[in-house]
Order: structure tokens, then sequence, then C-alpha cells
């Protein structure tokens, strides 16, 4: 992803993505693409969990998903893989 985009919107950003489902599908040539932005390390202190985005791409076009985490900072990255999964299920679902 271009780092012009990732300035202007930041890692955990809907924008980035979407950028990369879209170029991952494009350069691979693939029927369906997965993509999740960056997970934000989690601030104790805020009073809403951090958001991170999913973004599937296909053939008929490109959704994205925002997805919010809270929890023990172990879990953080099993449990996005398995929302971005789950995002990919339900999409392929119709």
């Amino acid at each position: 992803v271009d780092e012009s985009l990732v300035a202007k919107h930041g890692d955990t950003s809907h924008e980035i993505a979407a950028a990369l489902a879209f170029e991952c599908r494009e350069r691979t040539g693939a029927d369906v693409a997965l993509a999740t932005s960056n997970v934000p390390r989690i601030d104790p202190t805020a009073s809403v969990p951090p958001q991170y985005h999913i973004a599937v791409a296909t053939s008929s076009g490109l959704k994205v998903h925002p997805a919010r985490y809270a929890g023990h900072p172990d879990i953080l990255k099993d449990r996005g893989g398995k929302d971005a999964l789950n995002f990919l299920r339900l999409q392929l679902l119709g």
C-alpha cells in the first residue's frame, strides 16, 4: 500500500484495509482477497476499545467491516484472525 495513504489515514483505517484487499486481488488474480488493517495497541485507560478494519474484495465489489476488540493482548491477533475469517464467511454466503 502506498505510504502516502498510510500517512493520510493511519495504518488501522478503513482505507488501508480496502486498499490491501483490492491490491491483493488485483496482483494475484484471485477470485477473493481478505485483508485486515493493523490491529492497534490497547490503551487500558481508553473508554472505548480501539478499532481496526477487515476487507473482502471479490469480482462483485469490495466490503469493509469495522471491528473493535477488548481483552487480553495475548489473544488479540487470534481474535482478529477469527473475526476476519468470519467476515469472509458471511460475505461468501451472501
